[in-house]
């Protein structure tokens, strides 16, 4: 803006601004390449992808969002380009109003194994309205693909679902430049195909209980579970 007074509002509006200071997994970032190179090696040595999975020991942590998360929920929205569905762009306050609805849930994952902690690589949005659950976002750190964890948050999000109230869950696909290698995501789970429209496609699962197999070499801890 020309006027000066107006500058704070302007950069407010930003979302590549949207990050009130540097997150935990900022600070770890030197040591997560370090880890990731003993994963390397791990897998070399391991003679199928059943015994390098095995051999990582991974320990998947979920939630909801809260004051502990939220911050660096929004950074994922903000910045993941690969594995996001749907690319939504929620600004912080947006993530906070979904965070504190009746009919929807903010969830997140955090993924450590034998070799250290990977923190918070993912976040779900799921809203419902009357019986049938819709996939607003749903995204994951490309450090972890192909080890299950994509399942996992399926899963997550399948069963909030459930709790809201949902018999059948919608999940969008909308592609970017970036997105290309989620296009099968839906599909892939078991999904049916409802409708496409130029670069947007629809699927639908009327049976959750096909999709909410948490995969059996992850562990599973629930945060809420572990503060009490």
């Amino acid at each position: 803006p020309v006027d000066v007074l107006h500058y704070v509002a302007a950069l407010a509006t930003v979302p590549l601004l949207d990050r009130p200071r540097v997150l935990e997994e900022d600070r770890a970032r030197a040591t997560m390449v370090a880890d990731d190179a003993q994963r390397e090696r791990l897998a070399a040595t391991t003679q199928s992808i059943e015994e390098f999975l095995a051999g990582l020991e991974m320990v998947a942590t979920v939630g909801q969002s809260d004051d502990t998360t939220i911050e660096r929920i929004s950074q994922l929205i903000h910045k993941t380009n690969q594995f996001n569905l749907t690319t939504r762009r929620h600004s912080l306050e947006d993530v906070r109003k979904l965070a504190s609805a009746s009919d929807a849930r903010v969830l997140w994952m955090r993924l450590a194994d034998r070799f250290g902690d990977m923190g918070l690589i993912a976040v779900g949005i799921v809203r419902v309205e009357g019986d049938v659950g819709r996939v607003d976002t749903l995204l994951m750190s490309c450090r972890v693909m192909g080890r299950g964890v994509e399942d996992a948050v399926l899963a997550h999000l399948v069963e909030a679902a459930r709790e809201l109230g949902a018999k059948s869950l919608l999940g969008e696909y909308r592609r970017t430049a970036k997105n290309d290698i989620v296009r099968e995501y839906y599909r892939e789970r078991g999904f049916a195909e409802l409708s496409q429209e130029g670069e947007s496609a629809l699927y639908s699962l009327a049976d959750l209980s096909a999709a909410e197999r948490w995969p059996r070499h992850i562990a599973r801890r629930d945060a809420a579970s572990a503060k009490e």
